[in-house]
């Protein structure tokens, strides 16, 4: 039941840099008294254009003028590149939307800062010709000044990045550390740290998303396999690909593809499918009429979706006004909520809440425990804001409670405390807002049925409230009122709770699981319990995780190895430390790329691969030179 700011977060996602000298793009000149970048060359499709001062978008064309603040976004099969004001390069995949946020033209000074939305995988070709320029990169948490000549930026949806230095050297700065990166090697920069030293130069990484993985109880279909099978070892969806996030409810699943489409599975007599029936389904089904959606929730028998737009949808269970359109009436078709300007969404047993835009908080549905906020216990079946809050920056609704995440790194909760879910060291509900004890700096939350989840931004997780099958992960069966630390490992990046078990994500994509595991959704192949976090086997690479009721979650990507040249000189091509000469004077014409899994492609440097299985390959890239001779090195890499 996590919520971010998919619509504020700036996060660069799989920006993969490629060797610009072919573009043919003439670079317009340096005048200091300009603000602007120019000569925006489109090839094929259509691009489109969003002025910073409309919400129109409009077609674009070659050569036009573009300023700070607007918006490019292409469609399929469009590619578009951008000339900078000093000479550097940004080139355009289809399916990228990207914002130019910033544009500094000074004598002593250029710097250019790039952001997209949260959750969009996109992918850019970046040529610094200007050292002194420099691209600013948002992430979650730092903001890394990188500066260079060609490099390679992997933004992953965790808010970690790796910095890959092609050619010349590279400046990254992030939380107040700079590194110089070679040429050949990379350096990364996680959540809330600085910059590594410069690591070896091959990167590998889980770049594609899709792959949806469930396990724990199947009574209604809610595993999505096709199946009423209970499940206590993760199996695939192998109907749904494309995933970027999944949400999973009482008795059902919901997902979001990178179409930006939604699609549900499991129980439906609520009409919680939204697909105008009541009829379950044991696979995943389209819900009708739902475009441009960038964010989901599940609640318990009802579900939400936001759109680009900054409205909200809903559909299933309305006995306690949870849809937010002003009557109690169910609805098997998603209807529109009286809200917009929202960023964040979260379903909560019988209520539902949204994040505006200004860094409010609003809530509506059911209010016995004071879940709205606002200082009643009654019910309202319209959005009503939760007093005293502002700031705030993430959201996630629990049965009966909440949690709020401000921008100073607090927690703030209010709803039941029947069991210390509140975090404020007592067990008196309250239907405002109370600040939980003992956390700073905290980076994400998650609030379960009568327990919650904290992590910091030194990767550490805290939990409080309910403990009677350990879902608090420290070994005991304790309740405890204030925040205690799971025992877990360093590097957590991601956590989800459900009534009673929890989850979390470390950067390697390693999921672990902790609490109840009655139905198996522990994925541990057992159904005992655990008191302390266990990791899971047989699945690997996963970006994303989230906790059902009595099952589990989690989206993984496929394994993807990218190789770089470190060094242009136009006589010889050095991979790795392993050269492949040339004749004197001679230059190379052609790269042939063996993957060693039985794909082979032409083409310059950088080249990325992904491949269908993790293993060891051989790699084999072989050179040709203008008077036809051939030489080739092989490099063996580990896919994870």
């Amino acid at each position: 039941m996590l919520s971010a700011r998919p619509l504020l977060l700036k996060i660069i996602c799989t920006v993969l840099v490629i060797f610009s000298l072919s573009l043919g793009i003439d670079a317009c000149s340096t005048k200091s008294e300009n603000n602007f970048l120019s000569v925006l060359s489109i090839v094929g499709g259509n691009v489109l254009i969003q002025k910073a001062d409309n919400t129109n978008w409009n077609n674009g064309t070659n050569g036009m003028i573009l300023k700070a603040g607007d918006r490019i976004k292409t469609d399929s099969g469009a590619t578009a590149t951008i000339t900078f004001f000093d000479g550097s390069t940004i080139n355009l995949n289809s399916n990228t939307e990207i914002s130019l946020d910033t544009l500094i033209n000074k004598s002593s000074s250029k710097s250019i800062e790039l952001s997209q939305e949260i959750g969009e995988t996109i992918s850019h070709a970046v040529k610094l010709m200007d050292p002194t320029s420099k691209y600013q990169i948002t992430t979650p948490s730092a903001v890394a000044a990188v500066g260079g000549t060609i490099m390679q930026v992997l933004v992953n949806n965790d808010g970690s990045t790796s910095v890959a230095n092609v050619e010349g050297n590279v400046n990254v700065t992030a939380q107040g550390k700079e590194v110089i990166i070679p040429a050949g090697e990379h350096s990364i920069v996680n959540v809330g740290q600085g910059p590594s030293e410069p690591l070896p130069g091959v990167i590998n990484s889980f770049g594609v998303l899709g792959n949806l993985w469930t396990w724990g109880e199947n009574q209604y279909g809610q595993l999505g396999n096709g199946t009423s099978v209970d499940s206590n070892i993760p199996i695939s969806v192998n109907s749904l690909s494309g995933v970027v996030a999944a949400s999973g409810g009482d008795y059902g699943g919901l997902a979001l593809k990178s179409d930006n489409t939604v699609w549900t599975w499991g129980a439906n007599a609520s009409g919680q499918l939204g697909n105008g029936t009541t009829t379950n389904s044991l696979t995943p089904i389209q819900v009708p009429s739902l475009t441009g959606i960038v964010s989901i929730s599940a609640g318990y028998y009802h579900d939400l979706a936001l759109q680009q737009n900054g409205t909200v949808w809903v559909w299933g269970d309305n006995n306690h006004g949870q849809l937010g359109d002003g009557t109690t009436t169910n609805s098997g078709i998603p209807i529109q909520v009286r809200i917009t300007g929202i960023v964040a969404i979260s379903g909560g047993y019988y209520h539902s809440l949204a994040l505006k835009s200004d860094g409010t908080v609003w809530a509506w549905g059911a209010n016995d425990n004071g879940q709205l906020g606002n200082g009643t216990n009654v019910d309202s079946l319209v959005p009503v804001q939760v007093v005293g809050l502002n700031g705030v920056v993430a959201i996630s609704a629990g049965d009966y409670h909440n949690l709020a995440l401000k921008s100073d790194g607090s927690v703030w909760a209010w709803g039941a405390n029947d069991s210390g879910q509140l975090g404020n060291g007592t067990t008196t509900d309250s239907n405002t807002p109370v600040q939980v004890t003992s956390l700073s700096g905290t980076s994400a939350i998650s609030a379960g049925g009568r327990n919650s989840l904290a992590l910091t931004s030194n990767g550490t997780v805290w939990g409080w409230g309910l403990n009677d099958n350990g879902e608090l992960g420290n070994n005991t069966t304790v309740d405890s009122s204030v925040p205690v630390e799971v025992n877990l490992p360093s590097g957590i990046i991601a956590i989800s709770i459900r009534d009673q078990h929890s989850l979390a994500l470390t950067s390697d994509g390693g999921v672990w699981s902790w609490g109840w595991n009655g139905y198996g959704q522990l994925g541990t192949g057992t159904t005992a319990n655990s008191a302390i976090p266990v990791l899971l086997n047989g699945i690997t690479g996963v970006v994303s995780i989230d906790a059902g009721v009595y099952y589990s979650l989690a989206i993984s990507a496929a394994p993807t190895i990218t190789l770089f040249k470190p060094d242009i000189n136009g006589l010889s091509v050095s991979i790795n430390g392993v050269t492949l000469p040339t004749v004197t004077g001679a230059s190379i014409t052609g790269i042939v790329w063996n993957w060693g899994d039985g794909h082979k492609i032409t083409g310059w440097f950088p080249q990325s691969h992904t491949y269908s299985q993790a293993g060891t390959y051989n790699v084999d890239v072989i050179s040709t030179d203008s008077n036809g001779r051939s030489q080739s090195a092989s490099i063996t890499v580990s896919v994870k």
